[in-house]
C-alpha cells in the first residue's frame, strides 16, 4: 500500500507535535513522534487490521485507529488516526490519512462526510507524503 496524508493530517501532526513539546519537553515530543509514525505505518501496512474500527457514522469508507495500539504500554497517547483506504487498479492501492484527533475530539465535526480521497490535491488538501 502507499500512503498519502491529507494537509490536515499534517497540520494535526505538526500541531500535535507543538503541543506535546510545550507540556511535556523534546524527549516525549521525540517519543511522541516515533510513536505516530509507527501508528501510521502500521495502518499502512495493514490498514483492515483489527485493531482499525470502521467508522461508517462518520462516512462510508473511513477507519480509524488509536495511535497507543502503536505503542508498548496502551496508555499515554491521546490521538486516533482517521483513514480511508482507496484501491488501485494496479492493486497496489492507498491508505489516505483524513486527520489524526485527539480522542476527546468529535470526528464527525472535523470529518465531512463528502471528503473525497481520490480528488486532486487542490480540491480536497490531499498531498502526496
Amino acid at each position: 500500500m502507499r500512503l498519502r496524508l491529507t494537509r490536515r493530517a499534517d497540520e494535526d501532526i505538526e500541531q500535535i507535535l507543538e503541543e506535546t513539546l510545550r507540556a511535556f519537553g523534546s524527549r516525549q515530543v521525540q517519543a511522541y513522534a516515533e510513536l505516530i509514525d509507527r501508528a501510521i505505518a502500521m495502518v499502512v501496512e495493514e490498514p483492515r487490521r483489527p485493531s482499525s474500527k470502521i467508522r461508517p457514522e462518520i462516512a462510508a469508507g473511513i477507519r480509524s485507529f488509536h495511535v497507543a495500539l502503536a505503542g508498548r504500554r496502551r496508555t499515554g497517547a491521546s490521538h486516533v488516526l482517521y483513514f480511508t483506504v482507496v484501491d488501485a487498479a494496479d492493486d497496489a492501492g492507498e491508505v489516505v490519512i483524513l486527520r489524526i484527533l485527539h480522542d476527546r475530539m468529535e470526528p464527525r465535526r472535523r470529518l465531512p462526510g463528502g471528503l473525497d480521497p481520490t480528488s486532486a490535491a487542490g480540491d480536497d488538501g490531499i498531498a502526496t507524503a
